[in-house]
């Protein structure tokens, strides 16, 4: 069982239930005090501690590493990780849109997304929360991270993860100069040469006809549906045929690398959250060299399918990219993880409330993809 520690952000003033008081230490930080899970806390391999930074509108979080071992810690879709969307802040029950980038789709982490940590050390990193959520005004804000951190033993497969767990930012001045969409900190350009233009229009063509038979895979008796998104439930199947039938009924602006989340040679393609309202996502470099037969388990039509699920549009607002270490041992990407997901005890169970399928968007990349498989397979015959 993970250790759940209880996040201590304290700008100015912070109150945790459940939390009696504080101890300061030698660096200035303000510690918080630690909920016990069943587990002790010393047999946890890595221990997420959380402060404020010393401007106090940053979180500092420190990563102890409690082992003999040196470990490994994954970079991406972490605080550490300069194109994730790592924490989620709310005002009540008001959620606050990160103002950086996020929902990018990537293979497989290579040896360089990780970053080590040695027996008995700490990996320390201050995040600008307040800033980069644009808080503007004083009051309570519920923070978080999005997902756990994941970890492995160096040499190992086996994995772990850290749960940082929750806290409250308490401001008590407010700062007018935040609270707007700050100006993009890179440069955007539409970017696209004649052959990508050409590429992403036969492709986006094949993804609309093959949006077009997903929907009407969406029944309850549908073998593909139940392959993808696990035990049928009514109101899951109108959430999954509502993302697929916008593919085709919502406006959106695909461009060609020119944003900072095509920095990374692996990251096949992302949005930015600040383009929000003109529905814009970039295609990456790695995105041209996918296949375009869509009997592959990666395709350029399962990535267009996947992108655009994340976009925050119509009352369905947009897919997240899945992080489960039981079903997927990690992220959710993938042919192989996709399915894993849909057998997940949330999507198996007689009543599928919490299903997570129905909310990764890789699992609607080749739900729809499957689907003009299948009506290719039918013709053939």
């Amino acid at each position: 069982m993970n250790q759940r520690v209880t996040v201590l952000i304290l700008p100015v003033s912070l109150w945790l239930s459940g939390c009696s008081g504080s101890a300061e230490t030698q660096s200035g930080d303000v510690q918080n005090m630690w909920t016990r899970s069943q587990t002790d806390a010393s047999s946890q391999p890595v221990i997420c501690e959380a402060s404020t930074a010393a401007n106090g509108r940053a979180v500092r979080l420190r990563l102890r590493n409690t082992t003999h071992d040196r470990v490994q810690v994954l970079r991406w879709r972490s605080p550490w990780d300069s194109k994730a969307e790592p924490f989620r802040v709310a005002s009540g029950s008001v959620p606050i849109k990160y103002m950086g980038l996020t929902a990018i789709r990537r293979g497989e982490p290579p040896a360089d997304a990780y970053m080590s940590i040695e027996a008995g050390d700490e990996l320390v990193g201050d995040f600008p929360v307040a800033d980069k959520y644009g808080l503007k005004d004083a009051g309570d804000y519920q923070v978080a991270l999005r997902t756990s951190i994941l970890g492995k033993y160096e040499g190992s497969s086996e994995a772990f993860a850290v749960d940082c767990g929750q806290g409250t930012l308490h401001l008590t001045e407010s700062d007018p100069g935040l609270g707007t969409i700050q100006e993009p900190l890179h440069a955007y350009s539409a970017g696209c040469a004649a052959n990508q233009i050409d590429i992403i229009n036969s492709m986006d063509a094949v993804a609309q006809r093959a949006a077009f038979i997903a929907k009407q895979q969406v029944f309850a008796s549908s073998p593909l549906y139940a392959r993808w998104f696990g035990v049928w439930k009514s109101a899951n199947a109108t959430t999954v045929q509502g993302y697929v039938s916008r593919y085709n009924n919502l406006d959106w602006e695909v461009r060609c690398g020119g944003d900072a989340c095509c920095d990374d040679p692996r990251t096949i393609g992302c949005m930015d959250p600040q383009t929000f309202g003109t529905d814009r996502i970039y295609m990456c470099n790695p995105f041209y060299g996918e296949p375009n037969s869509v009997d592959q388990q990666q395709s350029k039509v399962g990535t267009l399918v996947h992108e655009h699920t994340h976009l925050d549009a119509s009352n369905l607002g947009g897919t997240d990219d899945i992080r489960d270490l039981g079903s997927c041992g990690g992220d959710c990407y993938g042919y192989q993880n996709a399915l894993n997901l849909a057998q997940d005890p949330t999507c198996t169970a007689s009543n599928p409330v919490d299903c997570k399928a129905i909310n990764n968007a890789e699992n609607y990349a080749f739900f729809t993809v499957n689907a003009l498989n299948v009506t290719i397979a039918t013709a053939a015959l």
